[in-house]
């Protein structure tokens, strides 16, 4: 499968004494670094509603708690973003330009990227070489879990898109809660 690296994110800043090292929250004092917001714990309903466009039948709605704060990228990884740290640009749309968001990457190489990235800030890496993951209390670079990513995209609403319901389910023209 081939994903679209979206909302790279950490536990972790590459800040000494940023997280708590018992509960593994970022700490609000501190800075985050750029690009980044800090998404503070809190309960949501995951899944879609049984009327939304789009919805898959296993999508049963659940409430789910988020227990602690994370740190959050608030853009895709960019095409150059992702050859400063990985030596390659994988995407067909390289012609698109740097600031063009990296896509048709496999999970595999996404961890390898958050790999790096810890690496890089002087982190503990978040998978083994099996790419196996250590748990919501390591201190580097990771991809956000499916809860925390859905809980970051709804922002506080019911809705597919913080900006409102799905309206199309074609490209062309783009939905206008998701443009």
């Amino acid at each position: 499968r081939d994903y679209k690296v979206t909302g790279v994110q950490t536990c972790a800043l590459p800040i000494s004494g940023a997280v708590d090292a018992a509960s593994g929250a970022v700490d609000a004092a501190l800075p985050l670094p750029e690009d980044y917001v800090r998404i503070e714990p809190g309960v949501f309903t995951m899944g879609s509603p049984g009327g939304e466009l789009g919805r898959f039948a296993e999508e049963v709605q659940h409430q789910v708690t988020i227990t602690r704060a994370f740190a959050l990228k608030t853009t895709e990884v960019t095409q150059a973003e992702w050859e400063a740290v990985m030596g390659n640009n994988p995407s067909p749309f390289a012609a698109c330009g740097g600031n063009c968001p990296i896509e048709t990457v496999s999970w595999n190489d996404a961890v390898d990227y958050v790999n790096r990235l810890s690496d890089a800030a002087g982190l503990a890496r978040c998978y083994d070489a099996n790419r196996a993951f250590a748990g919501l209390g390591c201190l580097g670079y990771r991809l956000p879990t499916e809860a925390e990513w859905e809980y970051a995209a709804r922002a506080g609403t019911q809705t597919a898109f913080h900006t409102g319901a799905i309206t199309q389910m074609v490209c062309d023209p783009v939905d206008p809660n998701l443009n």
